[in-house]
């Protein structure tokens, strides 16, 4: 029902979190946030094909529709999300009768070891245990299937979690919508395991 939709409250707040200019690091990366928002696709509405430079992830907490992945259709249920890697043409279109709401996460990830002149390493403070897990993670989201899964591990409340600590400005605001953003990263990259299977620290 419309009134039990969790995430409501970022409705007409688009810019909420972009109005922030999010850089982030984690590890030797840094995420650059482009867009961070509920938008709302109305019934039969069409997002022609289209790409972009950045990863951005399409989350779907209500509603359905369709995506075409470079040549491949795909339905879109409640409860879905999917990736589209740097250059990936994609097509996006709400179901005929009933629209279709996306939470949008696109972001810009660079690898400051790769930056020329940047001595032995960019970020020297960076815990190494970290800087593993991230490298792990990036590495992954370049290779993940061309494909909607389940958001299995409950990826899609971080948005929520970051939209209200940039309403009310708790302590902690940039941490708390850090780590939002890394979990959302880690969480999509987890959907696509195909079985769960123990972290290793790094040595």
């Amino acid at each position: 029902m419309m009134n039990n939709f969790p995430y409501e409250t970022m409705q007409g707040r688009q810019d909420a979190l972009e109005r922030l200019d999010l850089r982030i690091y984690w590890g030797n990366y840094e995420i650059r946030v482009i867009r961070f928002h509920l938008t709302s696709f109305p019934p039969g509405k069409i997002v022609s094909f289209h790409k972009h430079a950045e990863f951005e992830f399409h989350f779907i907490p209500r509603g359905k529709g369709t995506v075409i992945l470079v040549d491949e259709p795909y339905a879109l249920q409640e409860g879905m999300f999917y990736l589209t890697g740097p250059e990936v043409l994609h097509y996006q279109e709400a179901d005929p009768e009933e629209s279709m709401d996306e939470l949008c996460l696109h972001v810009d990830i660079r690898d400051l070891s790769q930056v020329p002149d940047a001595g032995q390493s960019p970020r020297p403070y960076a815990d190494p245990w970290e800087a593993a897990e991230a490298h792990d993670c990036i590495e992954k989201l370049r290779t993940l299937p061309l494909k909607p899964v389940m958001d299995t591990y409950r990826a899609m409340p971080f948005f929520l979690e970051a939209f209200n600590a940039s309403q009310q400005k708790y302590l902690g605001l940039y941490t708390t919508i850090k780590n939002c953003i890394i979990q959302i990263l880690l969480r999509a990259v987890r959907a696509y395991e195909p079985e769960p299977r123990e972290a290793e620290l790094p040595s």
